[in-house]
């Protein structure tokens, strides 16, 4: 593939000895400080929704039988509100203190606390609802759905006579589950609720628990296994996740941090993106996270639910080293303010992975192409590519349990390394066809060494 020559910025120069390779390495993938935002989760702003009062509150009692009561927000997201709930299906507890240690110390979770996500938007009230409903028996690794109901300001809202004859439900929550909103939060009203089965902490807040940028591989090969479980399982249904990425994957209990790692299991969580094959239309380019895009959707091209195992592998890769595989919005030199995120995306796809092979270049293609490639097959880049290898770049950031050792190891041969990489290899693919299925990614050997 020919590239227009002009200048050279000098990014990615050729490596001649160890320390450019370290080098280069530690200036691509660290170029982030622990204060800003990873590129797997960086969207672009959204604009403010309305919403209307009253307030959801801890306290208040939803439900067609009035049976869950709203403890304390665990997040929120473009699309909804998380809640904490108590549900009165199971034996009340007396006191708070209780509720605190059950939900510390014992395992699995007390079964009368769900996590009740509200739907904040009239177009996700059902979408998300219609999803889950199609799903027969999900497994283990995909977060269930208990119950529905739709919140009305009406309807919904308990009496005050009602109020008091409900017991107190103050709780205190331990650290797994941080809070991120000052309270009250507003919802719209009506408003679609999910009552879900209730897990731990986000991969984020994982991260933050333990201190540091990377995971165990351990670690990182249990979410990896988990995660392609619960995308088997969903990608056999025809449906396609479409936001696989760090807040979306979560402790499978509430109580994991508690537990000794080799316990840990993982959940995948929220369906709101998700799409249902075939598409009726040509399918949107706007689904994933920038960084986590697979190539078909960055060229506008038809995607299937291939492009979940490419997100798998970019988030695999940032999990194991601490530092994203692609960043659309790095631009260290001013050759590259001619460029868009999406076209310095594909040039980092293209040096670090591989060259898109000619049938999803095709000007003729349906899609944004030509955004991206003249009409002879050229790339639109004011300087020369700069061809590097994925196992190149893992060499110079890999993380070893010793950091004495971590520089000298990333210029020795690694076993360990080299089977990851390889692995990578199999969903981070350029083309689709070739990309492995989830099905068949967790055969592979890498996942199941114990």
């Amino acid at each position: 593939m020919s590239t227009k020559s002009t200048k050279h910025p000098k990014l990615f120069p050729l490596f001649t000895a160890p320390a450019l390779k370290f080098k280069f390495a530690i200036r691509f993938n660290l170029a982030h400080s622990s204060k800003q935002k990873s590129p797997s989760r960086t969207y672009p702003p959204k604009p403010d929704l309305p919403t209307q009062t009253p307030e959801l509150t801890p306290g208040t009692v939803l439900g067609r039988g009035l049976e869950y009561t709203l403890v304390r927000p665990l997040g929120d997201g473009g699309f909804s509100t998380v809640w904490l709930a108590q549900t009165d299906k199971e034996d009340d507890v007396d006191d708070g203190a209780s509720f605190h240690t059950a939900l510390t110390y014992l395992s699995p979770s007390p079964s009368n606390l769900v996590a009740i996500k509200v739907l904040t938007t009239a177009g996700e009230r059902t979408r998300e609802l219609s999803k889950h409903l199609r799903l027969d028996h999900p497994p283990d690794q995909l977060v269930k759905l208990l119950d529905h109901f739709t919140f009305s300001k009406r309807s919904e809202r308990p009496s005050t006579a009602e109020q008091k004859g409900k017991r107190s439900r103050r709780l205190s929550l331990p650290p797994a589950f941080p809070v991120r909103h000052s309270l009250p939060l507003p919802a719209p009203f009506p408003s679609t609720c999910l009552v879900l089965s209730l897990h731990g902490p986000t991969i984020t807040d994982l991260k933050r628990h333990l201190s540091s940028r990377w995971l165990p591989m351990p670690v990182v090969r249990r979410i990896a296994n988990d995660v392609l479980a619960a995308l088997s399982f969903l990608h056999s249904q025809r449906l396609v996740h479409a936001d696989v990425q760090p807040r979306n994957i979560l402790l499978s209990l509430p109580d994991a941090l508690s537990l000794d790692q080799s316990e840990w299991r993982f959940v995948l969580a929220d369906l709101g993106h998700a799409v249902q094959l075939p598409h009726k239309r040509h399918p949107s380019s706007n689904v994933q996270p920038h960084a986590l895009r697979a190539p078909e959707v960055i060229l506008g091209l038809t995607w299937d639910e291939k492009i979940d195992l490419w997100s798998l592998g970019c988030l695999l890769y940032e999990f194991a080293t601490g530092g994203p595989l692609f960043d659309p919005f790095f631009q260290p030199t001013p050759d590259y303010e001619a460029m868009t995120p999406a076209q310095i995306h594909l040039l980092q796809i293209i040096e670090q992975v591989g060259e898109v092979p000619q049938s999803m270049r095709d000007p003729g293609t349906r899609g944004r192409v030509q955004e991206f490639y003249d009409t002879d097959g050229t790339f639109r880049c004011p300087f020369p590519l700069q061809m590097t290898s994925l196992e190149a770049i893992a060499k110079g950031v890999w993380k070893t349990p010793s950091s004495a050792t971590r520089l000298s190891s990333s210029e020795a041969r690694n076993p360990e390394r080299e089977h990851f990489c390889a692995f990578l290899r199999t969903i981070v693919c350029v083309d689709p066809q070739n990309r492995l299925s989830a099905r068949e990614a967790r055969l592979e050997s890498w996942v199941t060494t114990s």
